[in-house]
C-alpha cells in the first residue's frame, strides 16, 4: 500500500474578514511513495480546517464556502467577517 507525503500550510486572518484568500503554494503536492511505486503528482485535494475566534475562544467552524480556486490558491467565505486561521494540508 503506498504511503503518501503531505504538506502543510497555516494560514491566520487578523482582520475580521467575510471572505479569506489564501495562496497556500502547496500545488497538489502528495506523492505516493513505496516499493516499486514512482512519484504521483496532482492527486492531492487540500484538507481545510478553519478556527474562528469567538469571544476569546477558539473555535473549530465550517465557514459558508470553501473554493479551491487552482492548485495553490484556496477561499474561504463566511456570512459575517470573521478572523482566526486556516489549516491546509494536501
Amino acid at each position: 500500500m503506498p504511503l503518501f507525503t503531505p504538506s502543510t500550510f497555516k494560514f491566520t486572518q487578523t482582520e475580521a474578514a467575510t471572505t479569506w484568500h489564501i495562496a497556500h503554494k502547496l500545488g497538489n503536492n502528495c506523492r505516493r511513495v513505496g516499493a516499486g511505486s514512482a512519484p504521483s503528482m496532482g492527486m492531492g485535494i487540500p484538507i481545510v480546517d478553519v478556527f474562528i475566534l469567538n469571544n476569546g475562544q477558539l473555535s473549530k467552524v465550517i465557514p459558508a464556502s470553501i473554493v479551491m480556486v487552482d492548485a495553490n490558491n484556496v477561499t474561504i467565505t463566511f456570512g459575517e467577517p470573521q478572523s482566526g486561521f486556516a489549516q491546509i494540508v494536501v
